[in-house]
């Protein structure tokens, strides 16, 4: 159970829309850059927690599927095309869709482990 504020199931979406992010930043978010649930600060896609508040990337498996209200302009991995070229030996993260480069042995965005058949899979369909 997630103990966030504001989880209930569309409140990401209605508290977080465009103009209402909140964050004190005057920075542009791209995509698979993220709002923290907690603090609202505005992070790179990279970070897998909040530089300000250390609290977690929302993701499916900590906040359920809302996770995906957080991130503006999409590009978390769920039900987004990925804005990369799948090349040999990249394969889709099962539990959060993110497209990964084939040097990974685990996913950038949730820390999933390869599976063991992913190595060249095609992408599945969305």
């Amino acid at each position: 159970v997630c103990s966030w504020p504001g989880t209930g199931l569309g409140a990401g979406l209605s508290m977080l829309g465009v103009s209402q992010y909140g964050n004190t930043n005057s920075e542009t978010p791209r995509t698979g850059d993220w709002y923290c649930p907690v603090c609202r600060d505005l992070q790179f896609a990279r970070n897998a927690a909040c530089r300000r508040c250390s609290a977690p990337k929302p993701v499916p498996q900590n906040l359920g599927p809302q996770a995906s209200a957080y991130y503006p302009l999409g590009g978390m991995g769920m039900g987004t095309s990925p804005t990369q070229a799948m090349m040999t030996g990249d394969w889709i993260c099962p539990a959060c869709r993110d497209l990964v480069f084939a040097r990974n042995r685990e996913c950038r965005r949730c820390g999933a482990a390869k599976p063991a058949d992913a190595a060249g899979s095609p992408m599945p369909p969305s």
